[in-house]
C-alpha cells in the first residue's frame, strides 16, 4: 500500500465522494474525504488481485478517477501494476509520481 497525495486548489474546502477504477483490483480510502481550502490529503492505494486479475503478463494500467459531491471530477490518474515490482500513480495532466511495492 502507499498515499496518493490530492491538493485541494480552490478557495474553498472540497468533498471527495466517491472513487472509480476501471478495474476492481485497485482500491483507494477512506472515501467520503473532506478537503479544505488549499490542504494537501493523503489517500491509500492498493492493489487487491481476484483470481481473473492475476493473469496479466508484465503490466495492467488501471484509470483512477476521484470524484467530488456533485459529480464532478476532482483528480484523475492511472496506477500501473508491474508483475512482481511496484504499483506507479501518475496524474492526468503529469503530477509527482507515487509508487506502491507490491508482492
Amino acid at each position: 500500500m502507499t498515499s496518493l497525495e490530492v491538493r485541494n486548489l480552490c478557495d474553498s474546502s472540497v468533498t471527495l465522494e466517491s472513487i472509480e477504477t476501471s478495474c476492481p483490483c485497485v482500491l483507494v480510502a477512506p472515501i467520503p474525504l473532506l478537503i479544505g481550502a488549499h490542504e494537501v490529503k493523503s489517500l491509500d492505494v492498493s492493489f487487491a488481485p481476484s483470481s481473473e486479475d492475476q493473469g496479466f503478463e508484465d503490466s495492467l494500467s488501471v484509470d483512477v478517477v476521484g470524484r467530488v459531491l456533485g459529480g464532478g471530477i476532482g483528480f484523475r490518474t492511472r496506477v500501473t501494476v508491474t508483475r512482481g515490482s511496484e504499483l506507479s500513480c501518475g496524474a492526468f495532466p503529469p503530477r509527482p509520481q507515487v509508487v506502491l511495492s507490491i508482492p
